[in-house]
Order: structure tokens, then C-alpha cells, then sequence
């Protein structure tokens, strides 16, 4: 019955974005729609503004990232294995300057899936990170809606991420991620519902 009922909830995501072309939702901390669909394997593609929670989503990851080709990172590492840290030896996906729009740097782009598939979500924040691994800069806590789905990670803009499997980073942490990561391993595959930015 559940399953019949996530069946419906999709084909109404999809019928809905189809007909709308970007579903903009001003929600906070990282929803994807109103109804609360499921993530997995959808390939919805939103952004979440760290400060305000504003989530907005849209057909893919190069609209809702901005950056053109968007799209190669998918290709960029899959064998599965951590790789190069994200724009250093990869495909060219971006520069420092790519990753700002709109007054906002993307952070990370998080993705519901293994290999970069499925929905991501990308965080955007006002300033780079630090760098400081043992300082963090900001967190969130994931919306219902991407809590225990986060499979791959790509950090940007400087940052750091540390998974943490409870809300406000508490029970168990992974981590640290600096690197594009296509598979995050076993510890917190989905099971992440908050993470730091260093």
C-alpha cells in the first residue's frame, strides 16, 4: 500500500515539473516539495540557502547548480573510490568563481544516490569556508524530505563536510569529506540528518 502510494506521489513530482518546468518551493532547510516526496532515484535537483532555508528545485543539476556541465561530475569519479578533491584533478566543473549566484556559494552538492545519481542538493552559503576542519562554519539539519538519503557528496567553496546521523550533528559522525566522494560507505549511507561545514 505504502508503495502504491510513493508510485502516485511521484508521477504527481513528475507530472507537477513537467507542467512548471522548475518547482520553486520557499521552504526551510532542504525540502523538495510540499507533499514530501521521496528523493530517491526521482532526479530532482534543489538548492538550499544555508542562512534563509529557501529551497528551490529544478529539471538538473546544471540549472540548479549554475554551472554549466554540471553534468560531468557524474563522470567525473566512477569507480566507486573516494576521488581528487572537488575541481582540483576532475573533469573542469567549475571555478571559485562558477560556484557564486546570486550573492551565494555553493558549499556542497549532496546527492541521493551512489556514483552522483539521483536528487541532490546543493548548499548554498554567504561566505567560503575556512578551511579549518576543526572549525565549523555553519550546519544544517536536513528537511524530512532528504533525511536518511544523502549517498554521495562533492564539496565546494573551501568546505569541509562531517555527516552526522542525528539532528544539530549529534549521534554518529563521518567524516571528514573534502574530496568528491561518490560513494560515502556504509557508516552513514543513508542515514545522514545533519551535517557540518568547515
Amino acid at each position: 500500500m505504502a508503495s502504491n502510494a510513493r508510485r502516485r506521489t511521484r508521477i504527481t513530482v513528475a507530472t507537477v515539473a513537467l507542467l512548471a518546468g522548475v518547482i520553486a518551493v520557499p521552504v526551510a532547510n532542504g525540502a523538495i516539495s510540499e507533499d514530501g516526496a521521496d528523493v530517491k532515484g526521482q532526479g530532482n535537483h534543489c538548492t538550499i540557502d544555508a542562512g534563509s532555508g529557501e529551497t528551490r528545485c529544478f529539471e538538473s543539476l546544471t540549472e540548479a547548480t549554475g554551472v554549466p556541465g554540471s553534468e560531468k561530475l557524474v563522470r567525473a569519479s566512477g569507480d566507486g573510490t573516494r576521488s581528487t578533491k572537488a575541481g582540483a584533478d576532475a573533469a573542469p566543473l567549475a571555478s571559485a568563481d562558477d560556484t557564486q549566484g546570486e550573492g551565494n556559494i555553493m558549499a556542497a552538492t549532496l546527492f541521493a544516490d551512489t556514483q552522483y545519481g539521483g536528487g541532490s542538493l546543493t548548499v548554498k552559503n554567504a561566505e567560503l569556508c575556512d578551511g579549518d576542519a576543526d572549525d565549523v562554519d555553519f550546519q544544517i539539519d536536513l528537511a524530512d524530505e532528504w533525511k536518511d538519503k544523502i549517498s554521495a557528496v562533492q564539496p565546494w567553496g573551501n568546505c569541509t563536510l562531517n555527516l552526522y546521523s542525528e539532528p544539530g550533528l549529534g549521534g554518529d559522525r563521518d567524516g571528514p569529506f573534502d574530496e568528491l566522494t561518490p560513494d560515502i560507505g556504509d557508516a552513514l549511507d543513508d542515514r545522514t540528518q545533519s551535517i557540518s561545514f568547515s
